[in-house]
């Protein structure tokens, strides 16, 4: 999933508040009522609080409406603003549910000390440098104004949307603590210590403007090279498929279909290729559709819906069936069926049905009918064998995580790269503004019950990828390396 800044504008740059205490009320009041209100959508609308095999959630949502307005008492200007709605999301916990801010300092640039960072397994490593920085690309920062490394992000990012108990969290988002910018809670560290080899150096900090592609940096930081929607052949019998964003645009809808066409005129070739390099760098989420039709034309239409019927054969979708949950679910079914996409749609339109009868009988959810595969009961088999290596990204969550459910149940599959995030068991989100003009809030509609993955749990890759180097030639490499240790008969290490 993912959470786009909106661009709202504000009355007055963040200096000029911080001068008026007037403006200062403000900024209070405004955390105050979207704290309130945030507490109140969820209430009305988060299945979780009606979910009865969740009874810790509705304390959870009591402490995180405490917590929130404790910080909107002390806010004084937009960073406090922002201070009040990421403590009340840091306690929910969840990416799809929570309050964010959505112009954030739009006349504020970010600083940098001069380079950018990565995380790779349990260190925060230098990514790029400015050519006048003295740092070294590759040093493994130990310490941050005296804090150890791992405490130091910790207090830095966690009111900030990240979730330090999912280990692909601090390979996406690690990169944010050494910006100043409202990514990032507090003032910036003033200095670090670098560890290159067994010698040791703290050095002061230089923070200046960050370059405009600062963004763009932090994202090759964590996840290397984009790789584009569509299947390509970088090296002879190595086939790499783009998957990288699950929620396209028309321009990559078309793109999708491209590959779609593309997986099925070769499908013969890919059955006798080396390897097939499964690509969700950048991916962080958005529909499982993309996915599940990718899958489909690689192991076969009937194979995975019977695997996936028999992996969900427990599972039970409960819509909270509020009136907005209601109006939301309608709408994105028009929006997916004026897009064409009508297998989804259709799936939507019974699901506002039964949510139409439970608000008419009074109950808090509509249970989803589930549909099982007839070939669920005799297990699945295909005919696509080729060894299937899926890059998986620290940022990888919601419908990421469905990718991998899906490409996990062939036993061909291998898992190279970081851990990824997790999600919760509530899904399928919907925002609605919050009554300052400053935030949304992120609601999940729907709630899974019995999911096998359960909420919070990572994947964590069958081949940890932990050099600096995310590039796709990095992988390529990887992989035929893999490839040779097979060939000499030492067996990949698989799981289904």
């Amino acid at each position: 999933m993912r959470f786009f800044r909106v661009g709202l504008a504000l009355a007055a740059t963040a200096s000029a508040v911080a001068a008026d205490g007037h403006q200062n009320d403000q900024w209070s009041n405004a955390a105050r009522r979207d704290v309130e209100a945030g507490y109140r959508l969820f209430r009305a609308n988060h299945p979780g609080w009606e979910d009865k095999a969740n009874p810790g959630f509705r304390s959870k949502l009591n402490r995180a409406r405490k917590l929130g307005l404790e910080a909107a008492f002390h806010a004084r200007d937009e960073r406090g603003y922002e201070d009040a709605l990421g403590a009340f999301s840091a306690v929910i916990s969840d990416g799809h549910a929570r309050l964010v801010p959505t112009d954030t300092q739009l006349d504020a640039t970010p600083r940098w000390p001069g380079f950018s960072t990565a995380w790779r397994g349990q260190q925060l490593l230098v990514a790029e440098r400015d050519p006048a920085s003295s740092v070294q690309v590759g040093a493994d920062i130990t310490r941050c104004d005296g804090k150890p490394i791992r405490q130091f992000i910790s207090a830095r990012l966690a009111a900030r949307g990240m979730r330090p108990a999912e280990e692909g969290q601090w390979w996406s988002k690690s990169p944010r603590a050494l910006v100043d910018s409202s990514d990032a809670a507090g003032p910036p560290p003033s200095d670090c210590v670098f560890r290159i080899g067994s010698r040791s150096v703290t050095r002061r900090l230089h923070w200046s403007p960050a370059p405009s592609d600062l963004a763009e940096r932090l994202k090759r930081a964590s996840d290397g090279e984009r790789t584009a929607i569509g299947l390509q052949e970088p090296r002879p019998g190595l086939f790499l498929i783009g998957l990288p964003d699950f929620e396209p645009d028309e321009a990559d809808r078309a793109a999708y279909r491209q590959l779609f066409a593309e997986l099925e005129a070769k499908r013969a070739t890919l059955r006798q290729a080396k390897a097939v390099i499964i690509d969700l760098r950048y991916n962080d989420g958005g529909s499982d559709e993309w996915a599940l039709q990718t899958a489909k034309r690689m192991w076969g239409r009937s194979a995975v819906e019977a695997a996936m019927s028999a992996w969900q054969s427990p599972v039970q979708v409960h819509w909270r069936a509020s009136a907005k949950n209601l109006a939301y679910v309608k709408q994105l079914e028009l929006r997916l069926r004026a897009e064409g996409r009508s297998e989804t749609a259709d799936a939507l339109g019974r699901a506002a049905a039964a949510m139409e009868t439970a608000r008419e009988a009074g109950r808090p959810f509509a249970v989803e009918p589930a549909e099982k595969s007839p070939l669920a009961r005799d297990g699945f088999q295909s005919d696509f064998s080729t060894l299937v290596f899926v890059i998986t990204p620290g940022r990888c969550a919601s419908a990421c995580l469905d990718a991998i459910d899906t490409f996990k149940r062939f036993p061909n599959t291998t898992l190279i790269g970081a851990p990824t995030s997790a999600d919760s068991q509530y899904l399928e989100i919907r925002t609605e503004a919050l009554p300052s003009g400053h935030g949304i809030a992120i609601i999940p509609t729907k709630l899974w019950m019995h999911r096998p993955r359960k909420g919070g749990q990572v994947y964590k890759p069958d081949v940890e990828a932990t050099q600096l180097d995310w590039s796709t030639k990095a992988f390529l490499d990887l992989v035929e390396k893999r490839l040779t240790r097979g060939r000499s008969g030492r067996q990949l290490r698989t799981q289904s």
